[in-house]
């Protein structure tokens, strides 16, 4: 089967910005922000207004929780995903503190400082065989500068999906339903969406709307 691809203008020069790393030269500890105590009480004040309020995350609007003692580091985050490496690790979530629905919460509200919350279209096209040879081509190349890592409890990972590809390894859950592991996912549309990507690209950002699907995502 012949196959040809378009012609296009080969990078010869280095690319110097904190996104064009290699997952060799990367640890964990450099991507991650360690929550302190006073992040800790600022969750505290907004779980002790959820239970006052009863809010959940079905009543729970974009006016709800600011967070604005903490505002300083939540930027600091926020600049480190848009403008930095674009991948940034939040660790010493307070899983035991909070019941399950009151860190679905706090998840969304930490989030939703960075962006409006939208459900993801899962609508796709069929790829083409060149499509298909280019995509294992990219993989083969992006395993040689990937960043492996392994997610603990209590730690959530944002990343930007116009900088970053991740995915993650399979694993066997607990067959107790009290150990299995808890995990939320939630996507951000940011007000510094404008970046330039290819046409195919930009259209599945364009199609996304609407609100955060509220439901915890138990993954087996």
């Amino acid at each position: 089967m012949e196959t040809s691809f378009a012609p296009y203008k080969i990078q010869t020069k280095q690319i110097k910005h904190p996104r064009a790393w290699d997952g060799k030269d990367l640890t964990k500890d450099e991507v991650a922000f360690d929550l302190g105590s006073r992040h800790l009480e600022a969750f505290d004040r907004v779980i002790q207004e959820v239970r006052r309020r009863s809010v959940t995350l079905e009543s729970a609007s974009n006016e709800d929780f600011q967070l604005e003692d903490i505002q300083d580091d939540v930027q600091l985050i926020a600049d480190r995903i848009l403008n930095g490496r674009g991948v940034v690790i939040v660790r010493g979530w307070p899983m035991d503190r909070y019941t399950e629905a009151e860190n679905a919460l706090l998840y969304w509200a930490l989030g939703k400082q960075w962006g409006q919350p939208i459900v993801q279209s899962w609508k796709g096209d069929r790829l083409t065989e060149l499509q298909r040879e280019a995509l294992e081509y990219f993989h083969t190349v992006g395993d040689e500068l990937k960043f492996t890592f392994m997610l603990e409890a209590g730690e959530a990972l944002f990343v930007n999906n116009y900088a970053i590809l991740h995915d993650r390894a399979p694993f066997e859950d607990w067959p107790e339903q009290e150990r299995r592991r808890f995990l939320l996912r939630m996507w951000l549309r940011t007000s510094q969406e404008k970046q330039p990507v290819h046409s195919s690209v930009r259209r599945f950002y364009d199609t996304m709307a609407g609100n955060f699907s509220p439901s915890p995502a138990k993954v087996i």
